[in-house]
């Protein structure tokens, strides 16, 4: 699959065919492989030999609705997370408190948005991952949001403060909600990171939603964290995220110098004083000066004589 951008993706025939019924083809154009190195199969060939079976080509139609997200990794100046008051996370309680690594972006295709230490929430991580292609879309106004649903289980709430720590706050567009259960499977505690200050409101809801509704089985939750009950959480979620959300702004923020760190600060005073130091005896040690200026002395005193 070719992007906007011209960047190619790899998907499979099941993948293609969702896509073929959802941009209204329902027809393909076929071509032979040409490619044929060994590292390479095809799902039109039954026993998956390199360089046979067939290409299948479905164009976009151009509608917004229809189109497909790719995951992107960008990067930007967060000053925020230069602050010293986030602290450090040792590689020990990481470890201890199950605090979760930001995934990579497994070759710009699909992202899991449901992080656990414990039994996956498949249905509930397929819907999130929607949500975070449907809710920039513009049918859903460009919310320009990432959410993120992190869920520990059997740990306390000192995860959360470590998380926070540890990602620094976030992204400037994400919503983290994260989740801790007890060995029964019920919530515990619940906190979200978020760097949102327009939509403070929503935060609380989120909070409340899981402590007040969902943790006492109130409405359709059944009073467990259940795969079921966080699809119905998240469906929840995009509605209210769509309805409230405002990405925050951080020209707010332009005020904060980034100061360098201590080891930055040492080694340029070293290599100040080694340049310093260098010039230094350069100068004092090497004799072409001198004698460049003896020689023309003599130089200029021979031509008085000779006149």
């Amino acid at each position: 699959m070719v992007d906007d951008r011209n960047q190619t993706y790899r998907i499979s025939y099941g993948k293609y065919q969702e896509l073929d019924k959802r941009w209204e083809h329902f027809k393909h154009v076929e071509n032979k492989m040409t490619r044929r190195d060994s590292g390479y199969t095809t799902v039109g060939d039954k026993y998956n030999r390199p360089g046979y079976g067939s290409k299948h080509i479905v164009r976009w139609n151009r509608i917004p609705l229809t189109s497909e997200p790719i995951v992107r990794e960008y990067t930007y100046e967060n000053r925020l997370q230069t602050q010293s008051h986030w602290g450090q996370v040792s590689d020990e309680d990481k470890k201890l408190y199950d605090v979760f690594e930001y995934p990579s972006v497994p070759g710009g295709w699909r992202l899991q948005a449901v992080l656990t230490n414990g039994p996956s929430f498949r249905k509930a991580d397929q819907h999130l991952q929607y949500l975070n292609g449907y809710l920039n879309t513009d049918k859903a106004g460009y919310k320009k949001v990432r959410l993120w649903l992190l869920v520990y289980n059997n740990q306390p709430q000192s995860s959360a403060e470590l998380q926070r720590a540890y990602w620094k706050g976030g992204n400037k567009n994400e919503i983290v909600i994260m989740l801790g259960t007890n060995a029964e499977k019920e919530i515990a505690w619940a906190d979200v990171m978020s760097h949102t200050d327009e939509s403070r409101a929503l935060i609380i809801e989120i909070r409340d939603k899981l402590l007040l509704e969902m943790r006492e089985g109130k409405g359709d939750f059944s009073g467990k964290l259940t795969d079921e009950d966080l699809l119905k959480f998240t469906q929840w979620l995009g509605e209210a995220v769509q309805a409230e959300y405002v990405k925050p702004s951080f020209e707010q923020y332009n005020y904060i110098q980034v100061a360098p760190s201590l080891f930055a600060i040492i080694l340029t005073y070293i290599i100040v004083l080694v340049v310093n130091v260098g010039a230094g005896a350069f100068v004092v040690y090497n004799p072409w000066h001198d004698a460049g200026a003896g020689h023309r002395s003599r130089s200029k005193r021979r031509r008085y004589r000779y006149r």
